[in-house]
């Protein structure tokens, strides 16, 4: 464990790989980094989990056990998770998997959110015009609130089996990787304006073009 200046705290479950971004943070000395491992105490492991900011995960989902998966971390109080895109101990990039993760993290934010709960909320007024043996599905309501209750997503399949097979039976990558292919064949709005640019690269020596494109 290597000791930070100003109280910023992360965790890295140490699968062994090297380099990785855990060494890389330990060399800053800017945060406090702490190593555990998949099979130390539990009760360890979450007393750090608790008391950190940050979850760096390297790993693929079916190599992280399920008590630590970024739900349980973000329920244990996690704050951050550097895992966008990102496998092989953060020296691998996979476009497929940064729209996956972008997808996992909006549904995290939803859960962050939690249950907002008002009068209006309870829709009281509703639910005596519905009634008993009613159905809410055919209200406007319900449909305006969908779209701001529940997380709409472009890469899980919700459609059922035989309209996905008429699309073509694609699964999560295919579509992920579909969907990188349109927003980097776009304009880019998120471009650093060339003063911020210049600040990045003048502290980070050696930074790759960031203009990317996808030529089909």
């Amino acid at each position: 464990m290597a000791g930070g200046k100003d109280g910023k705290k992360t965790f890295w479950f140490d699968d062994g790989k090297r380099p990785n971004v855990a060494d890389a943070l330990e060399k800053a000395g800017e945060v406090t980094v702490h190593r555990l491992s998949f099979n130390g105490p539990e009760a360890d492991n979450w007393g750090v989990m608790a008391d950190s900011h940050a979850y760096c995960i390297s790993s693929t989902r079916q190599e992280i056990p399920e008590q630590y998966r970024v739900t349980a971390a973000l329920l244990g109080g996690t704050d951050m998770f550097n895992t966008g895109g990102l496998l092989s101990s953060l020296m691998t990039f996979d476009f497929a998997k940064a729209v996956i993760d972008n997808e996992i993290g909006m549904m995290l934010k939803r859960i962050l959110r939690g249950l907002e709960f008002s009068t209006e909320n309870f829709c009281l007024d509703l639910i005596a015009k519905v009634g008993p043996g009613g159905t809410y599905m055919e209200e406007t309501d319900t449909f305006d609130r969908m779209r701001t209750t529940a997380v709409l997503p472009k890469i899980a399949v919700r459609d059922m089996p035989g309209i996905w097979r008429e699309k073509g039976s694609l699964d999560a990558q295919a579509r992920a990787l579909n969907e990188a292919g349109k927003i980097l064949s776009g304009d880019n709005a998120a471009v650093f304006s060339e003063e911020v640019d210049s600040k990045i690269r003048s502290r980070f020596k050696d930074l790759v073009v960031g203009n990317i494109r996808w030529d089909n």
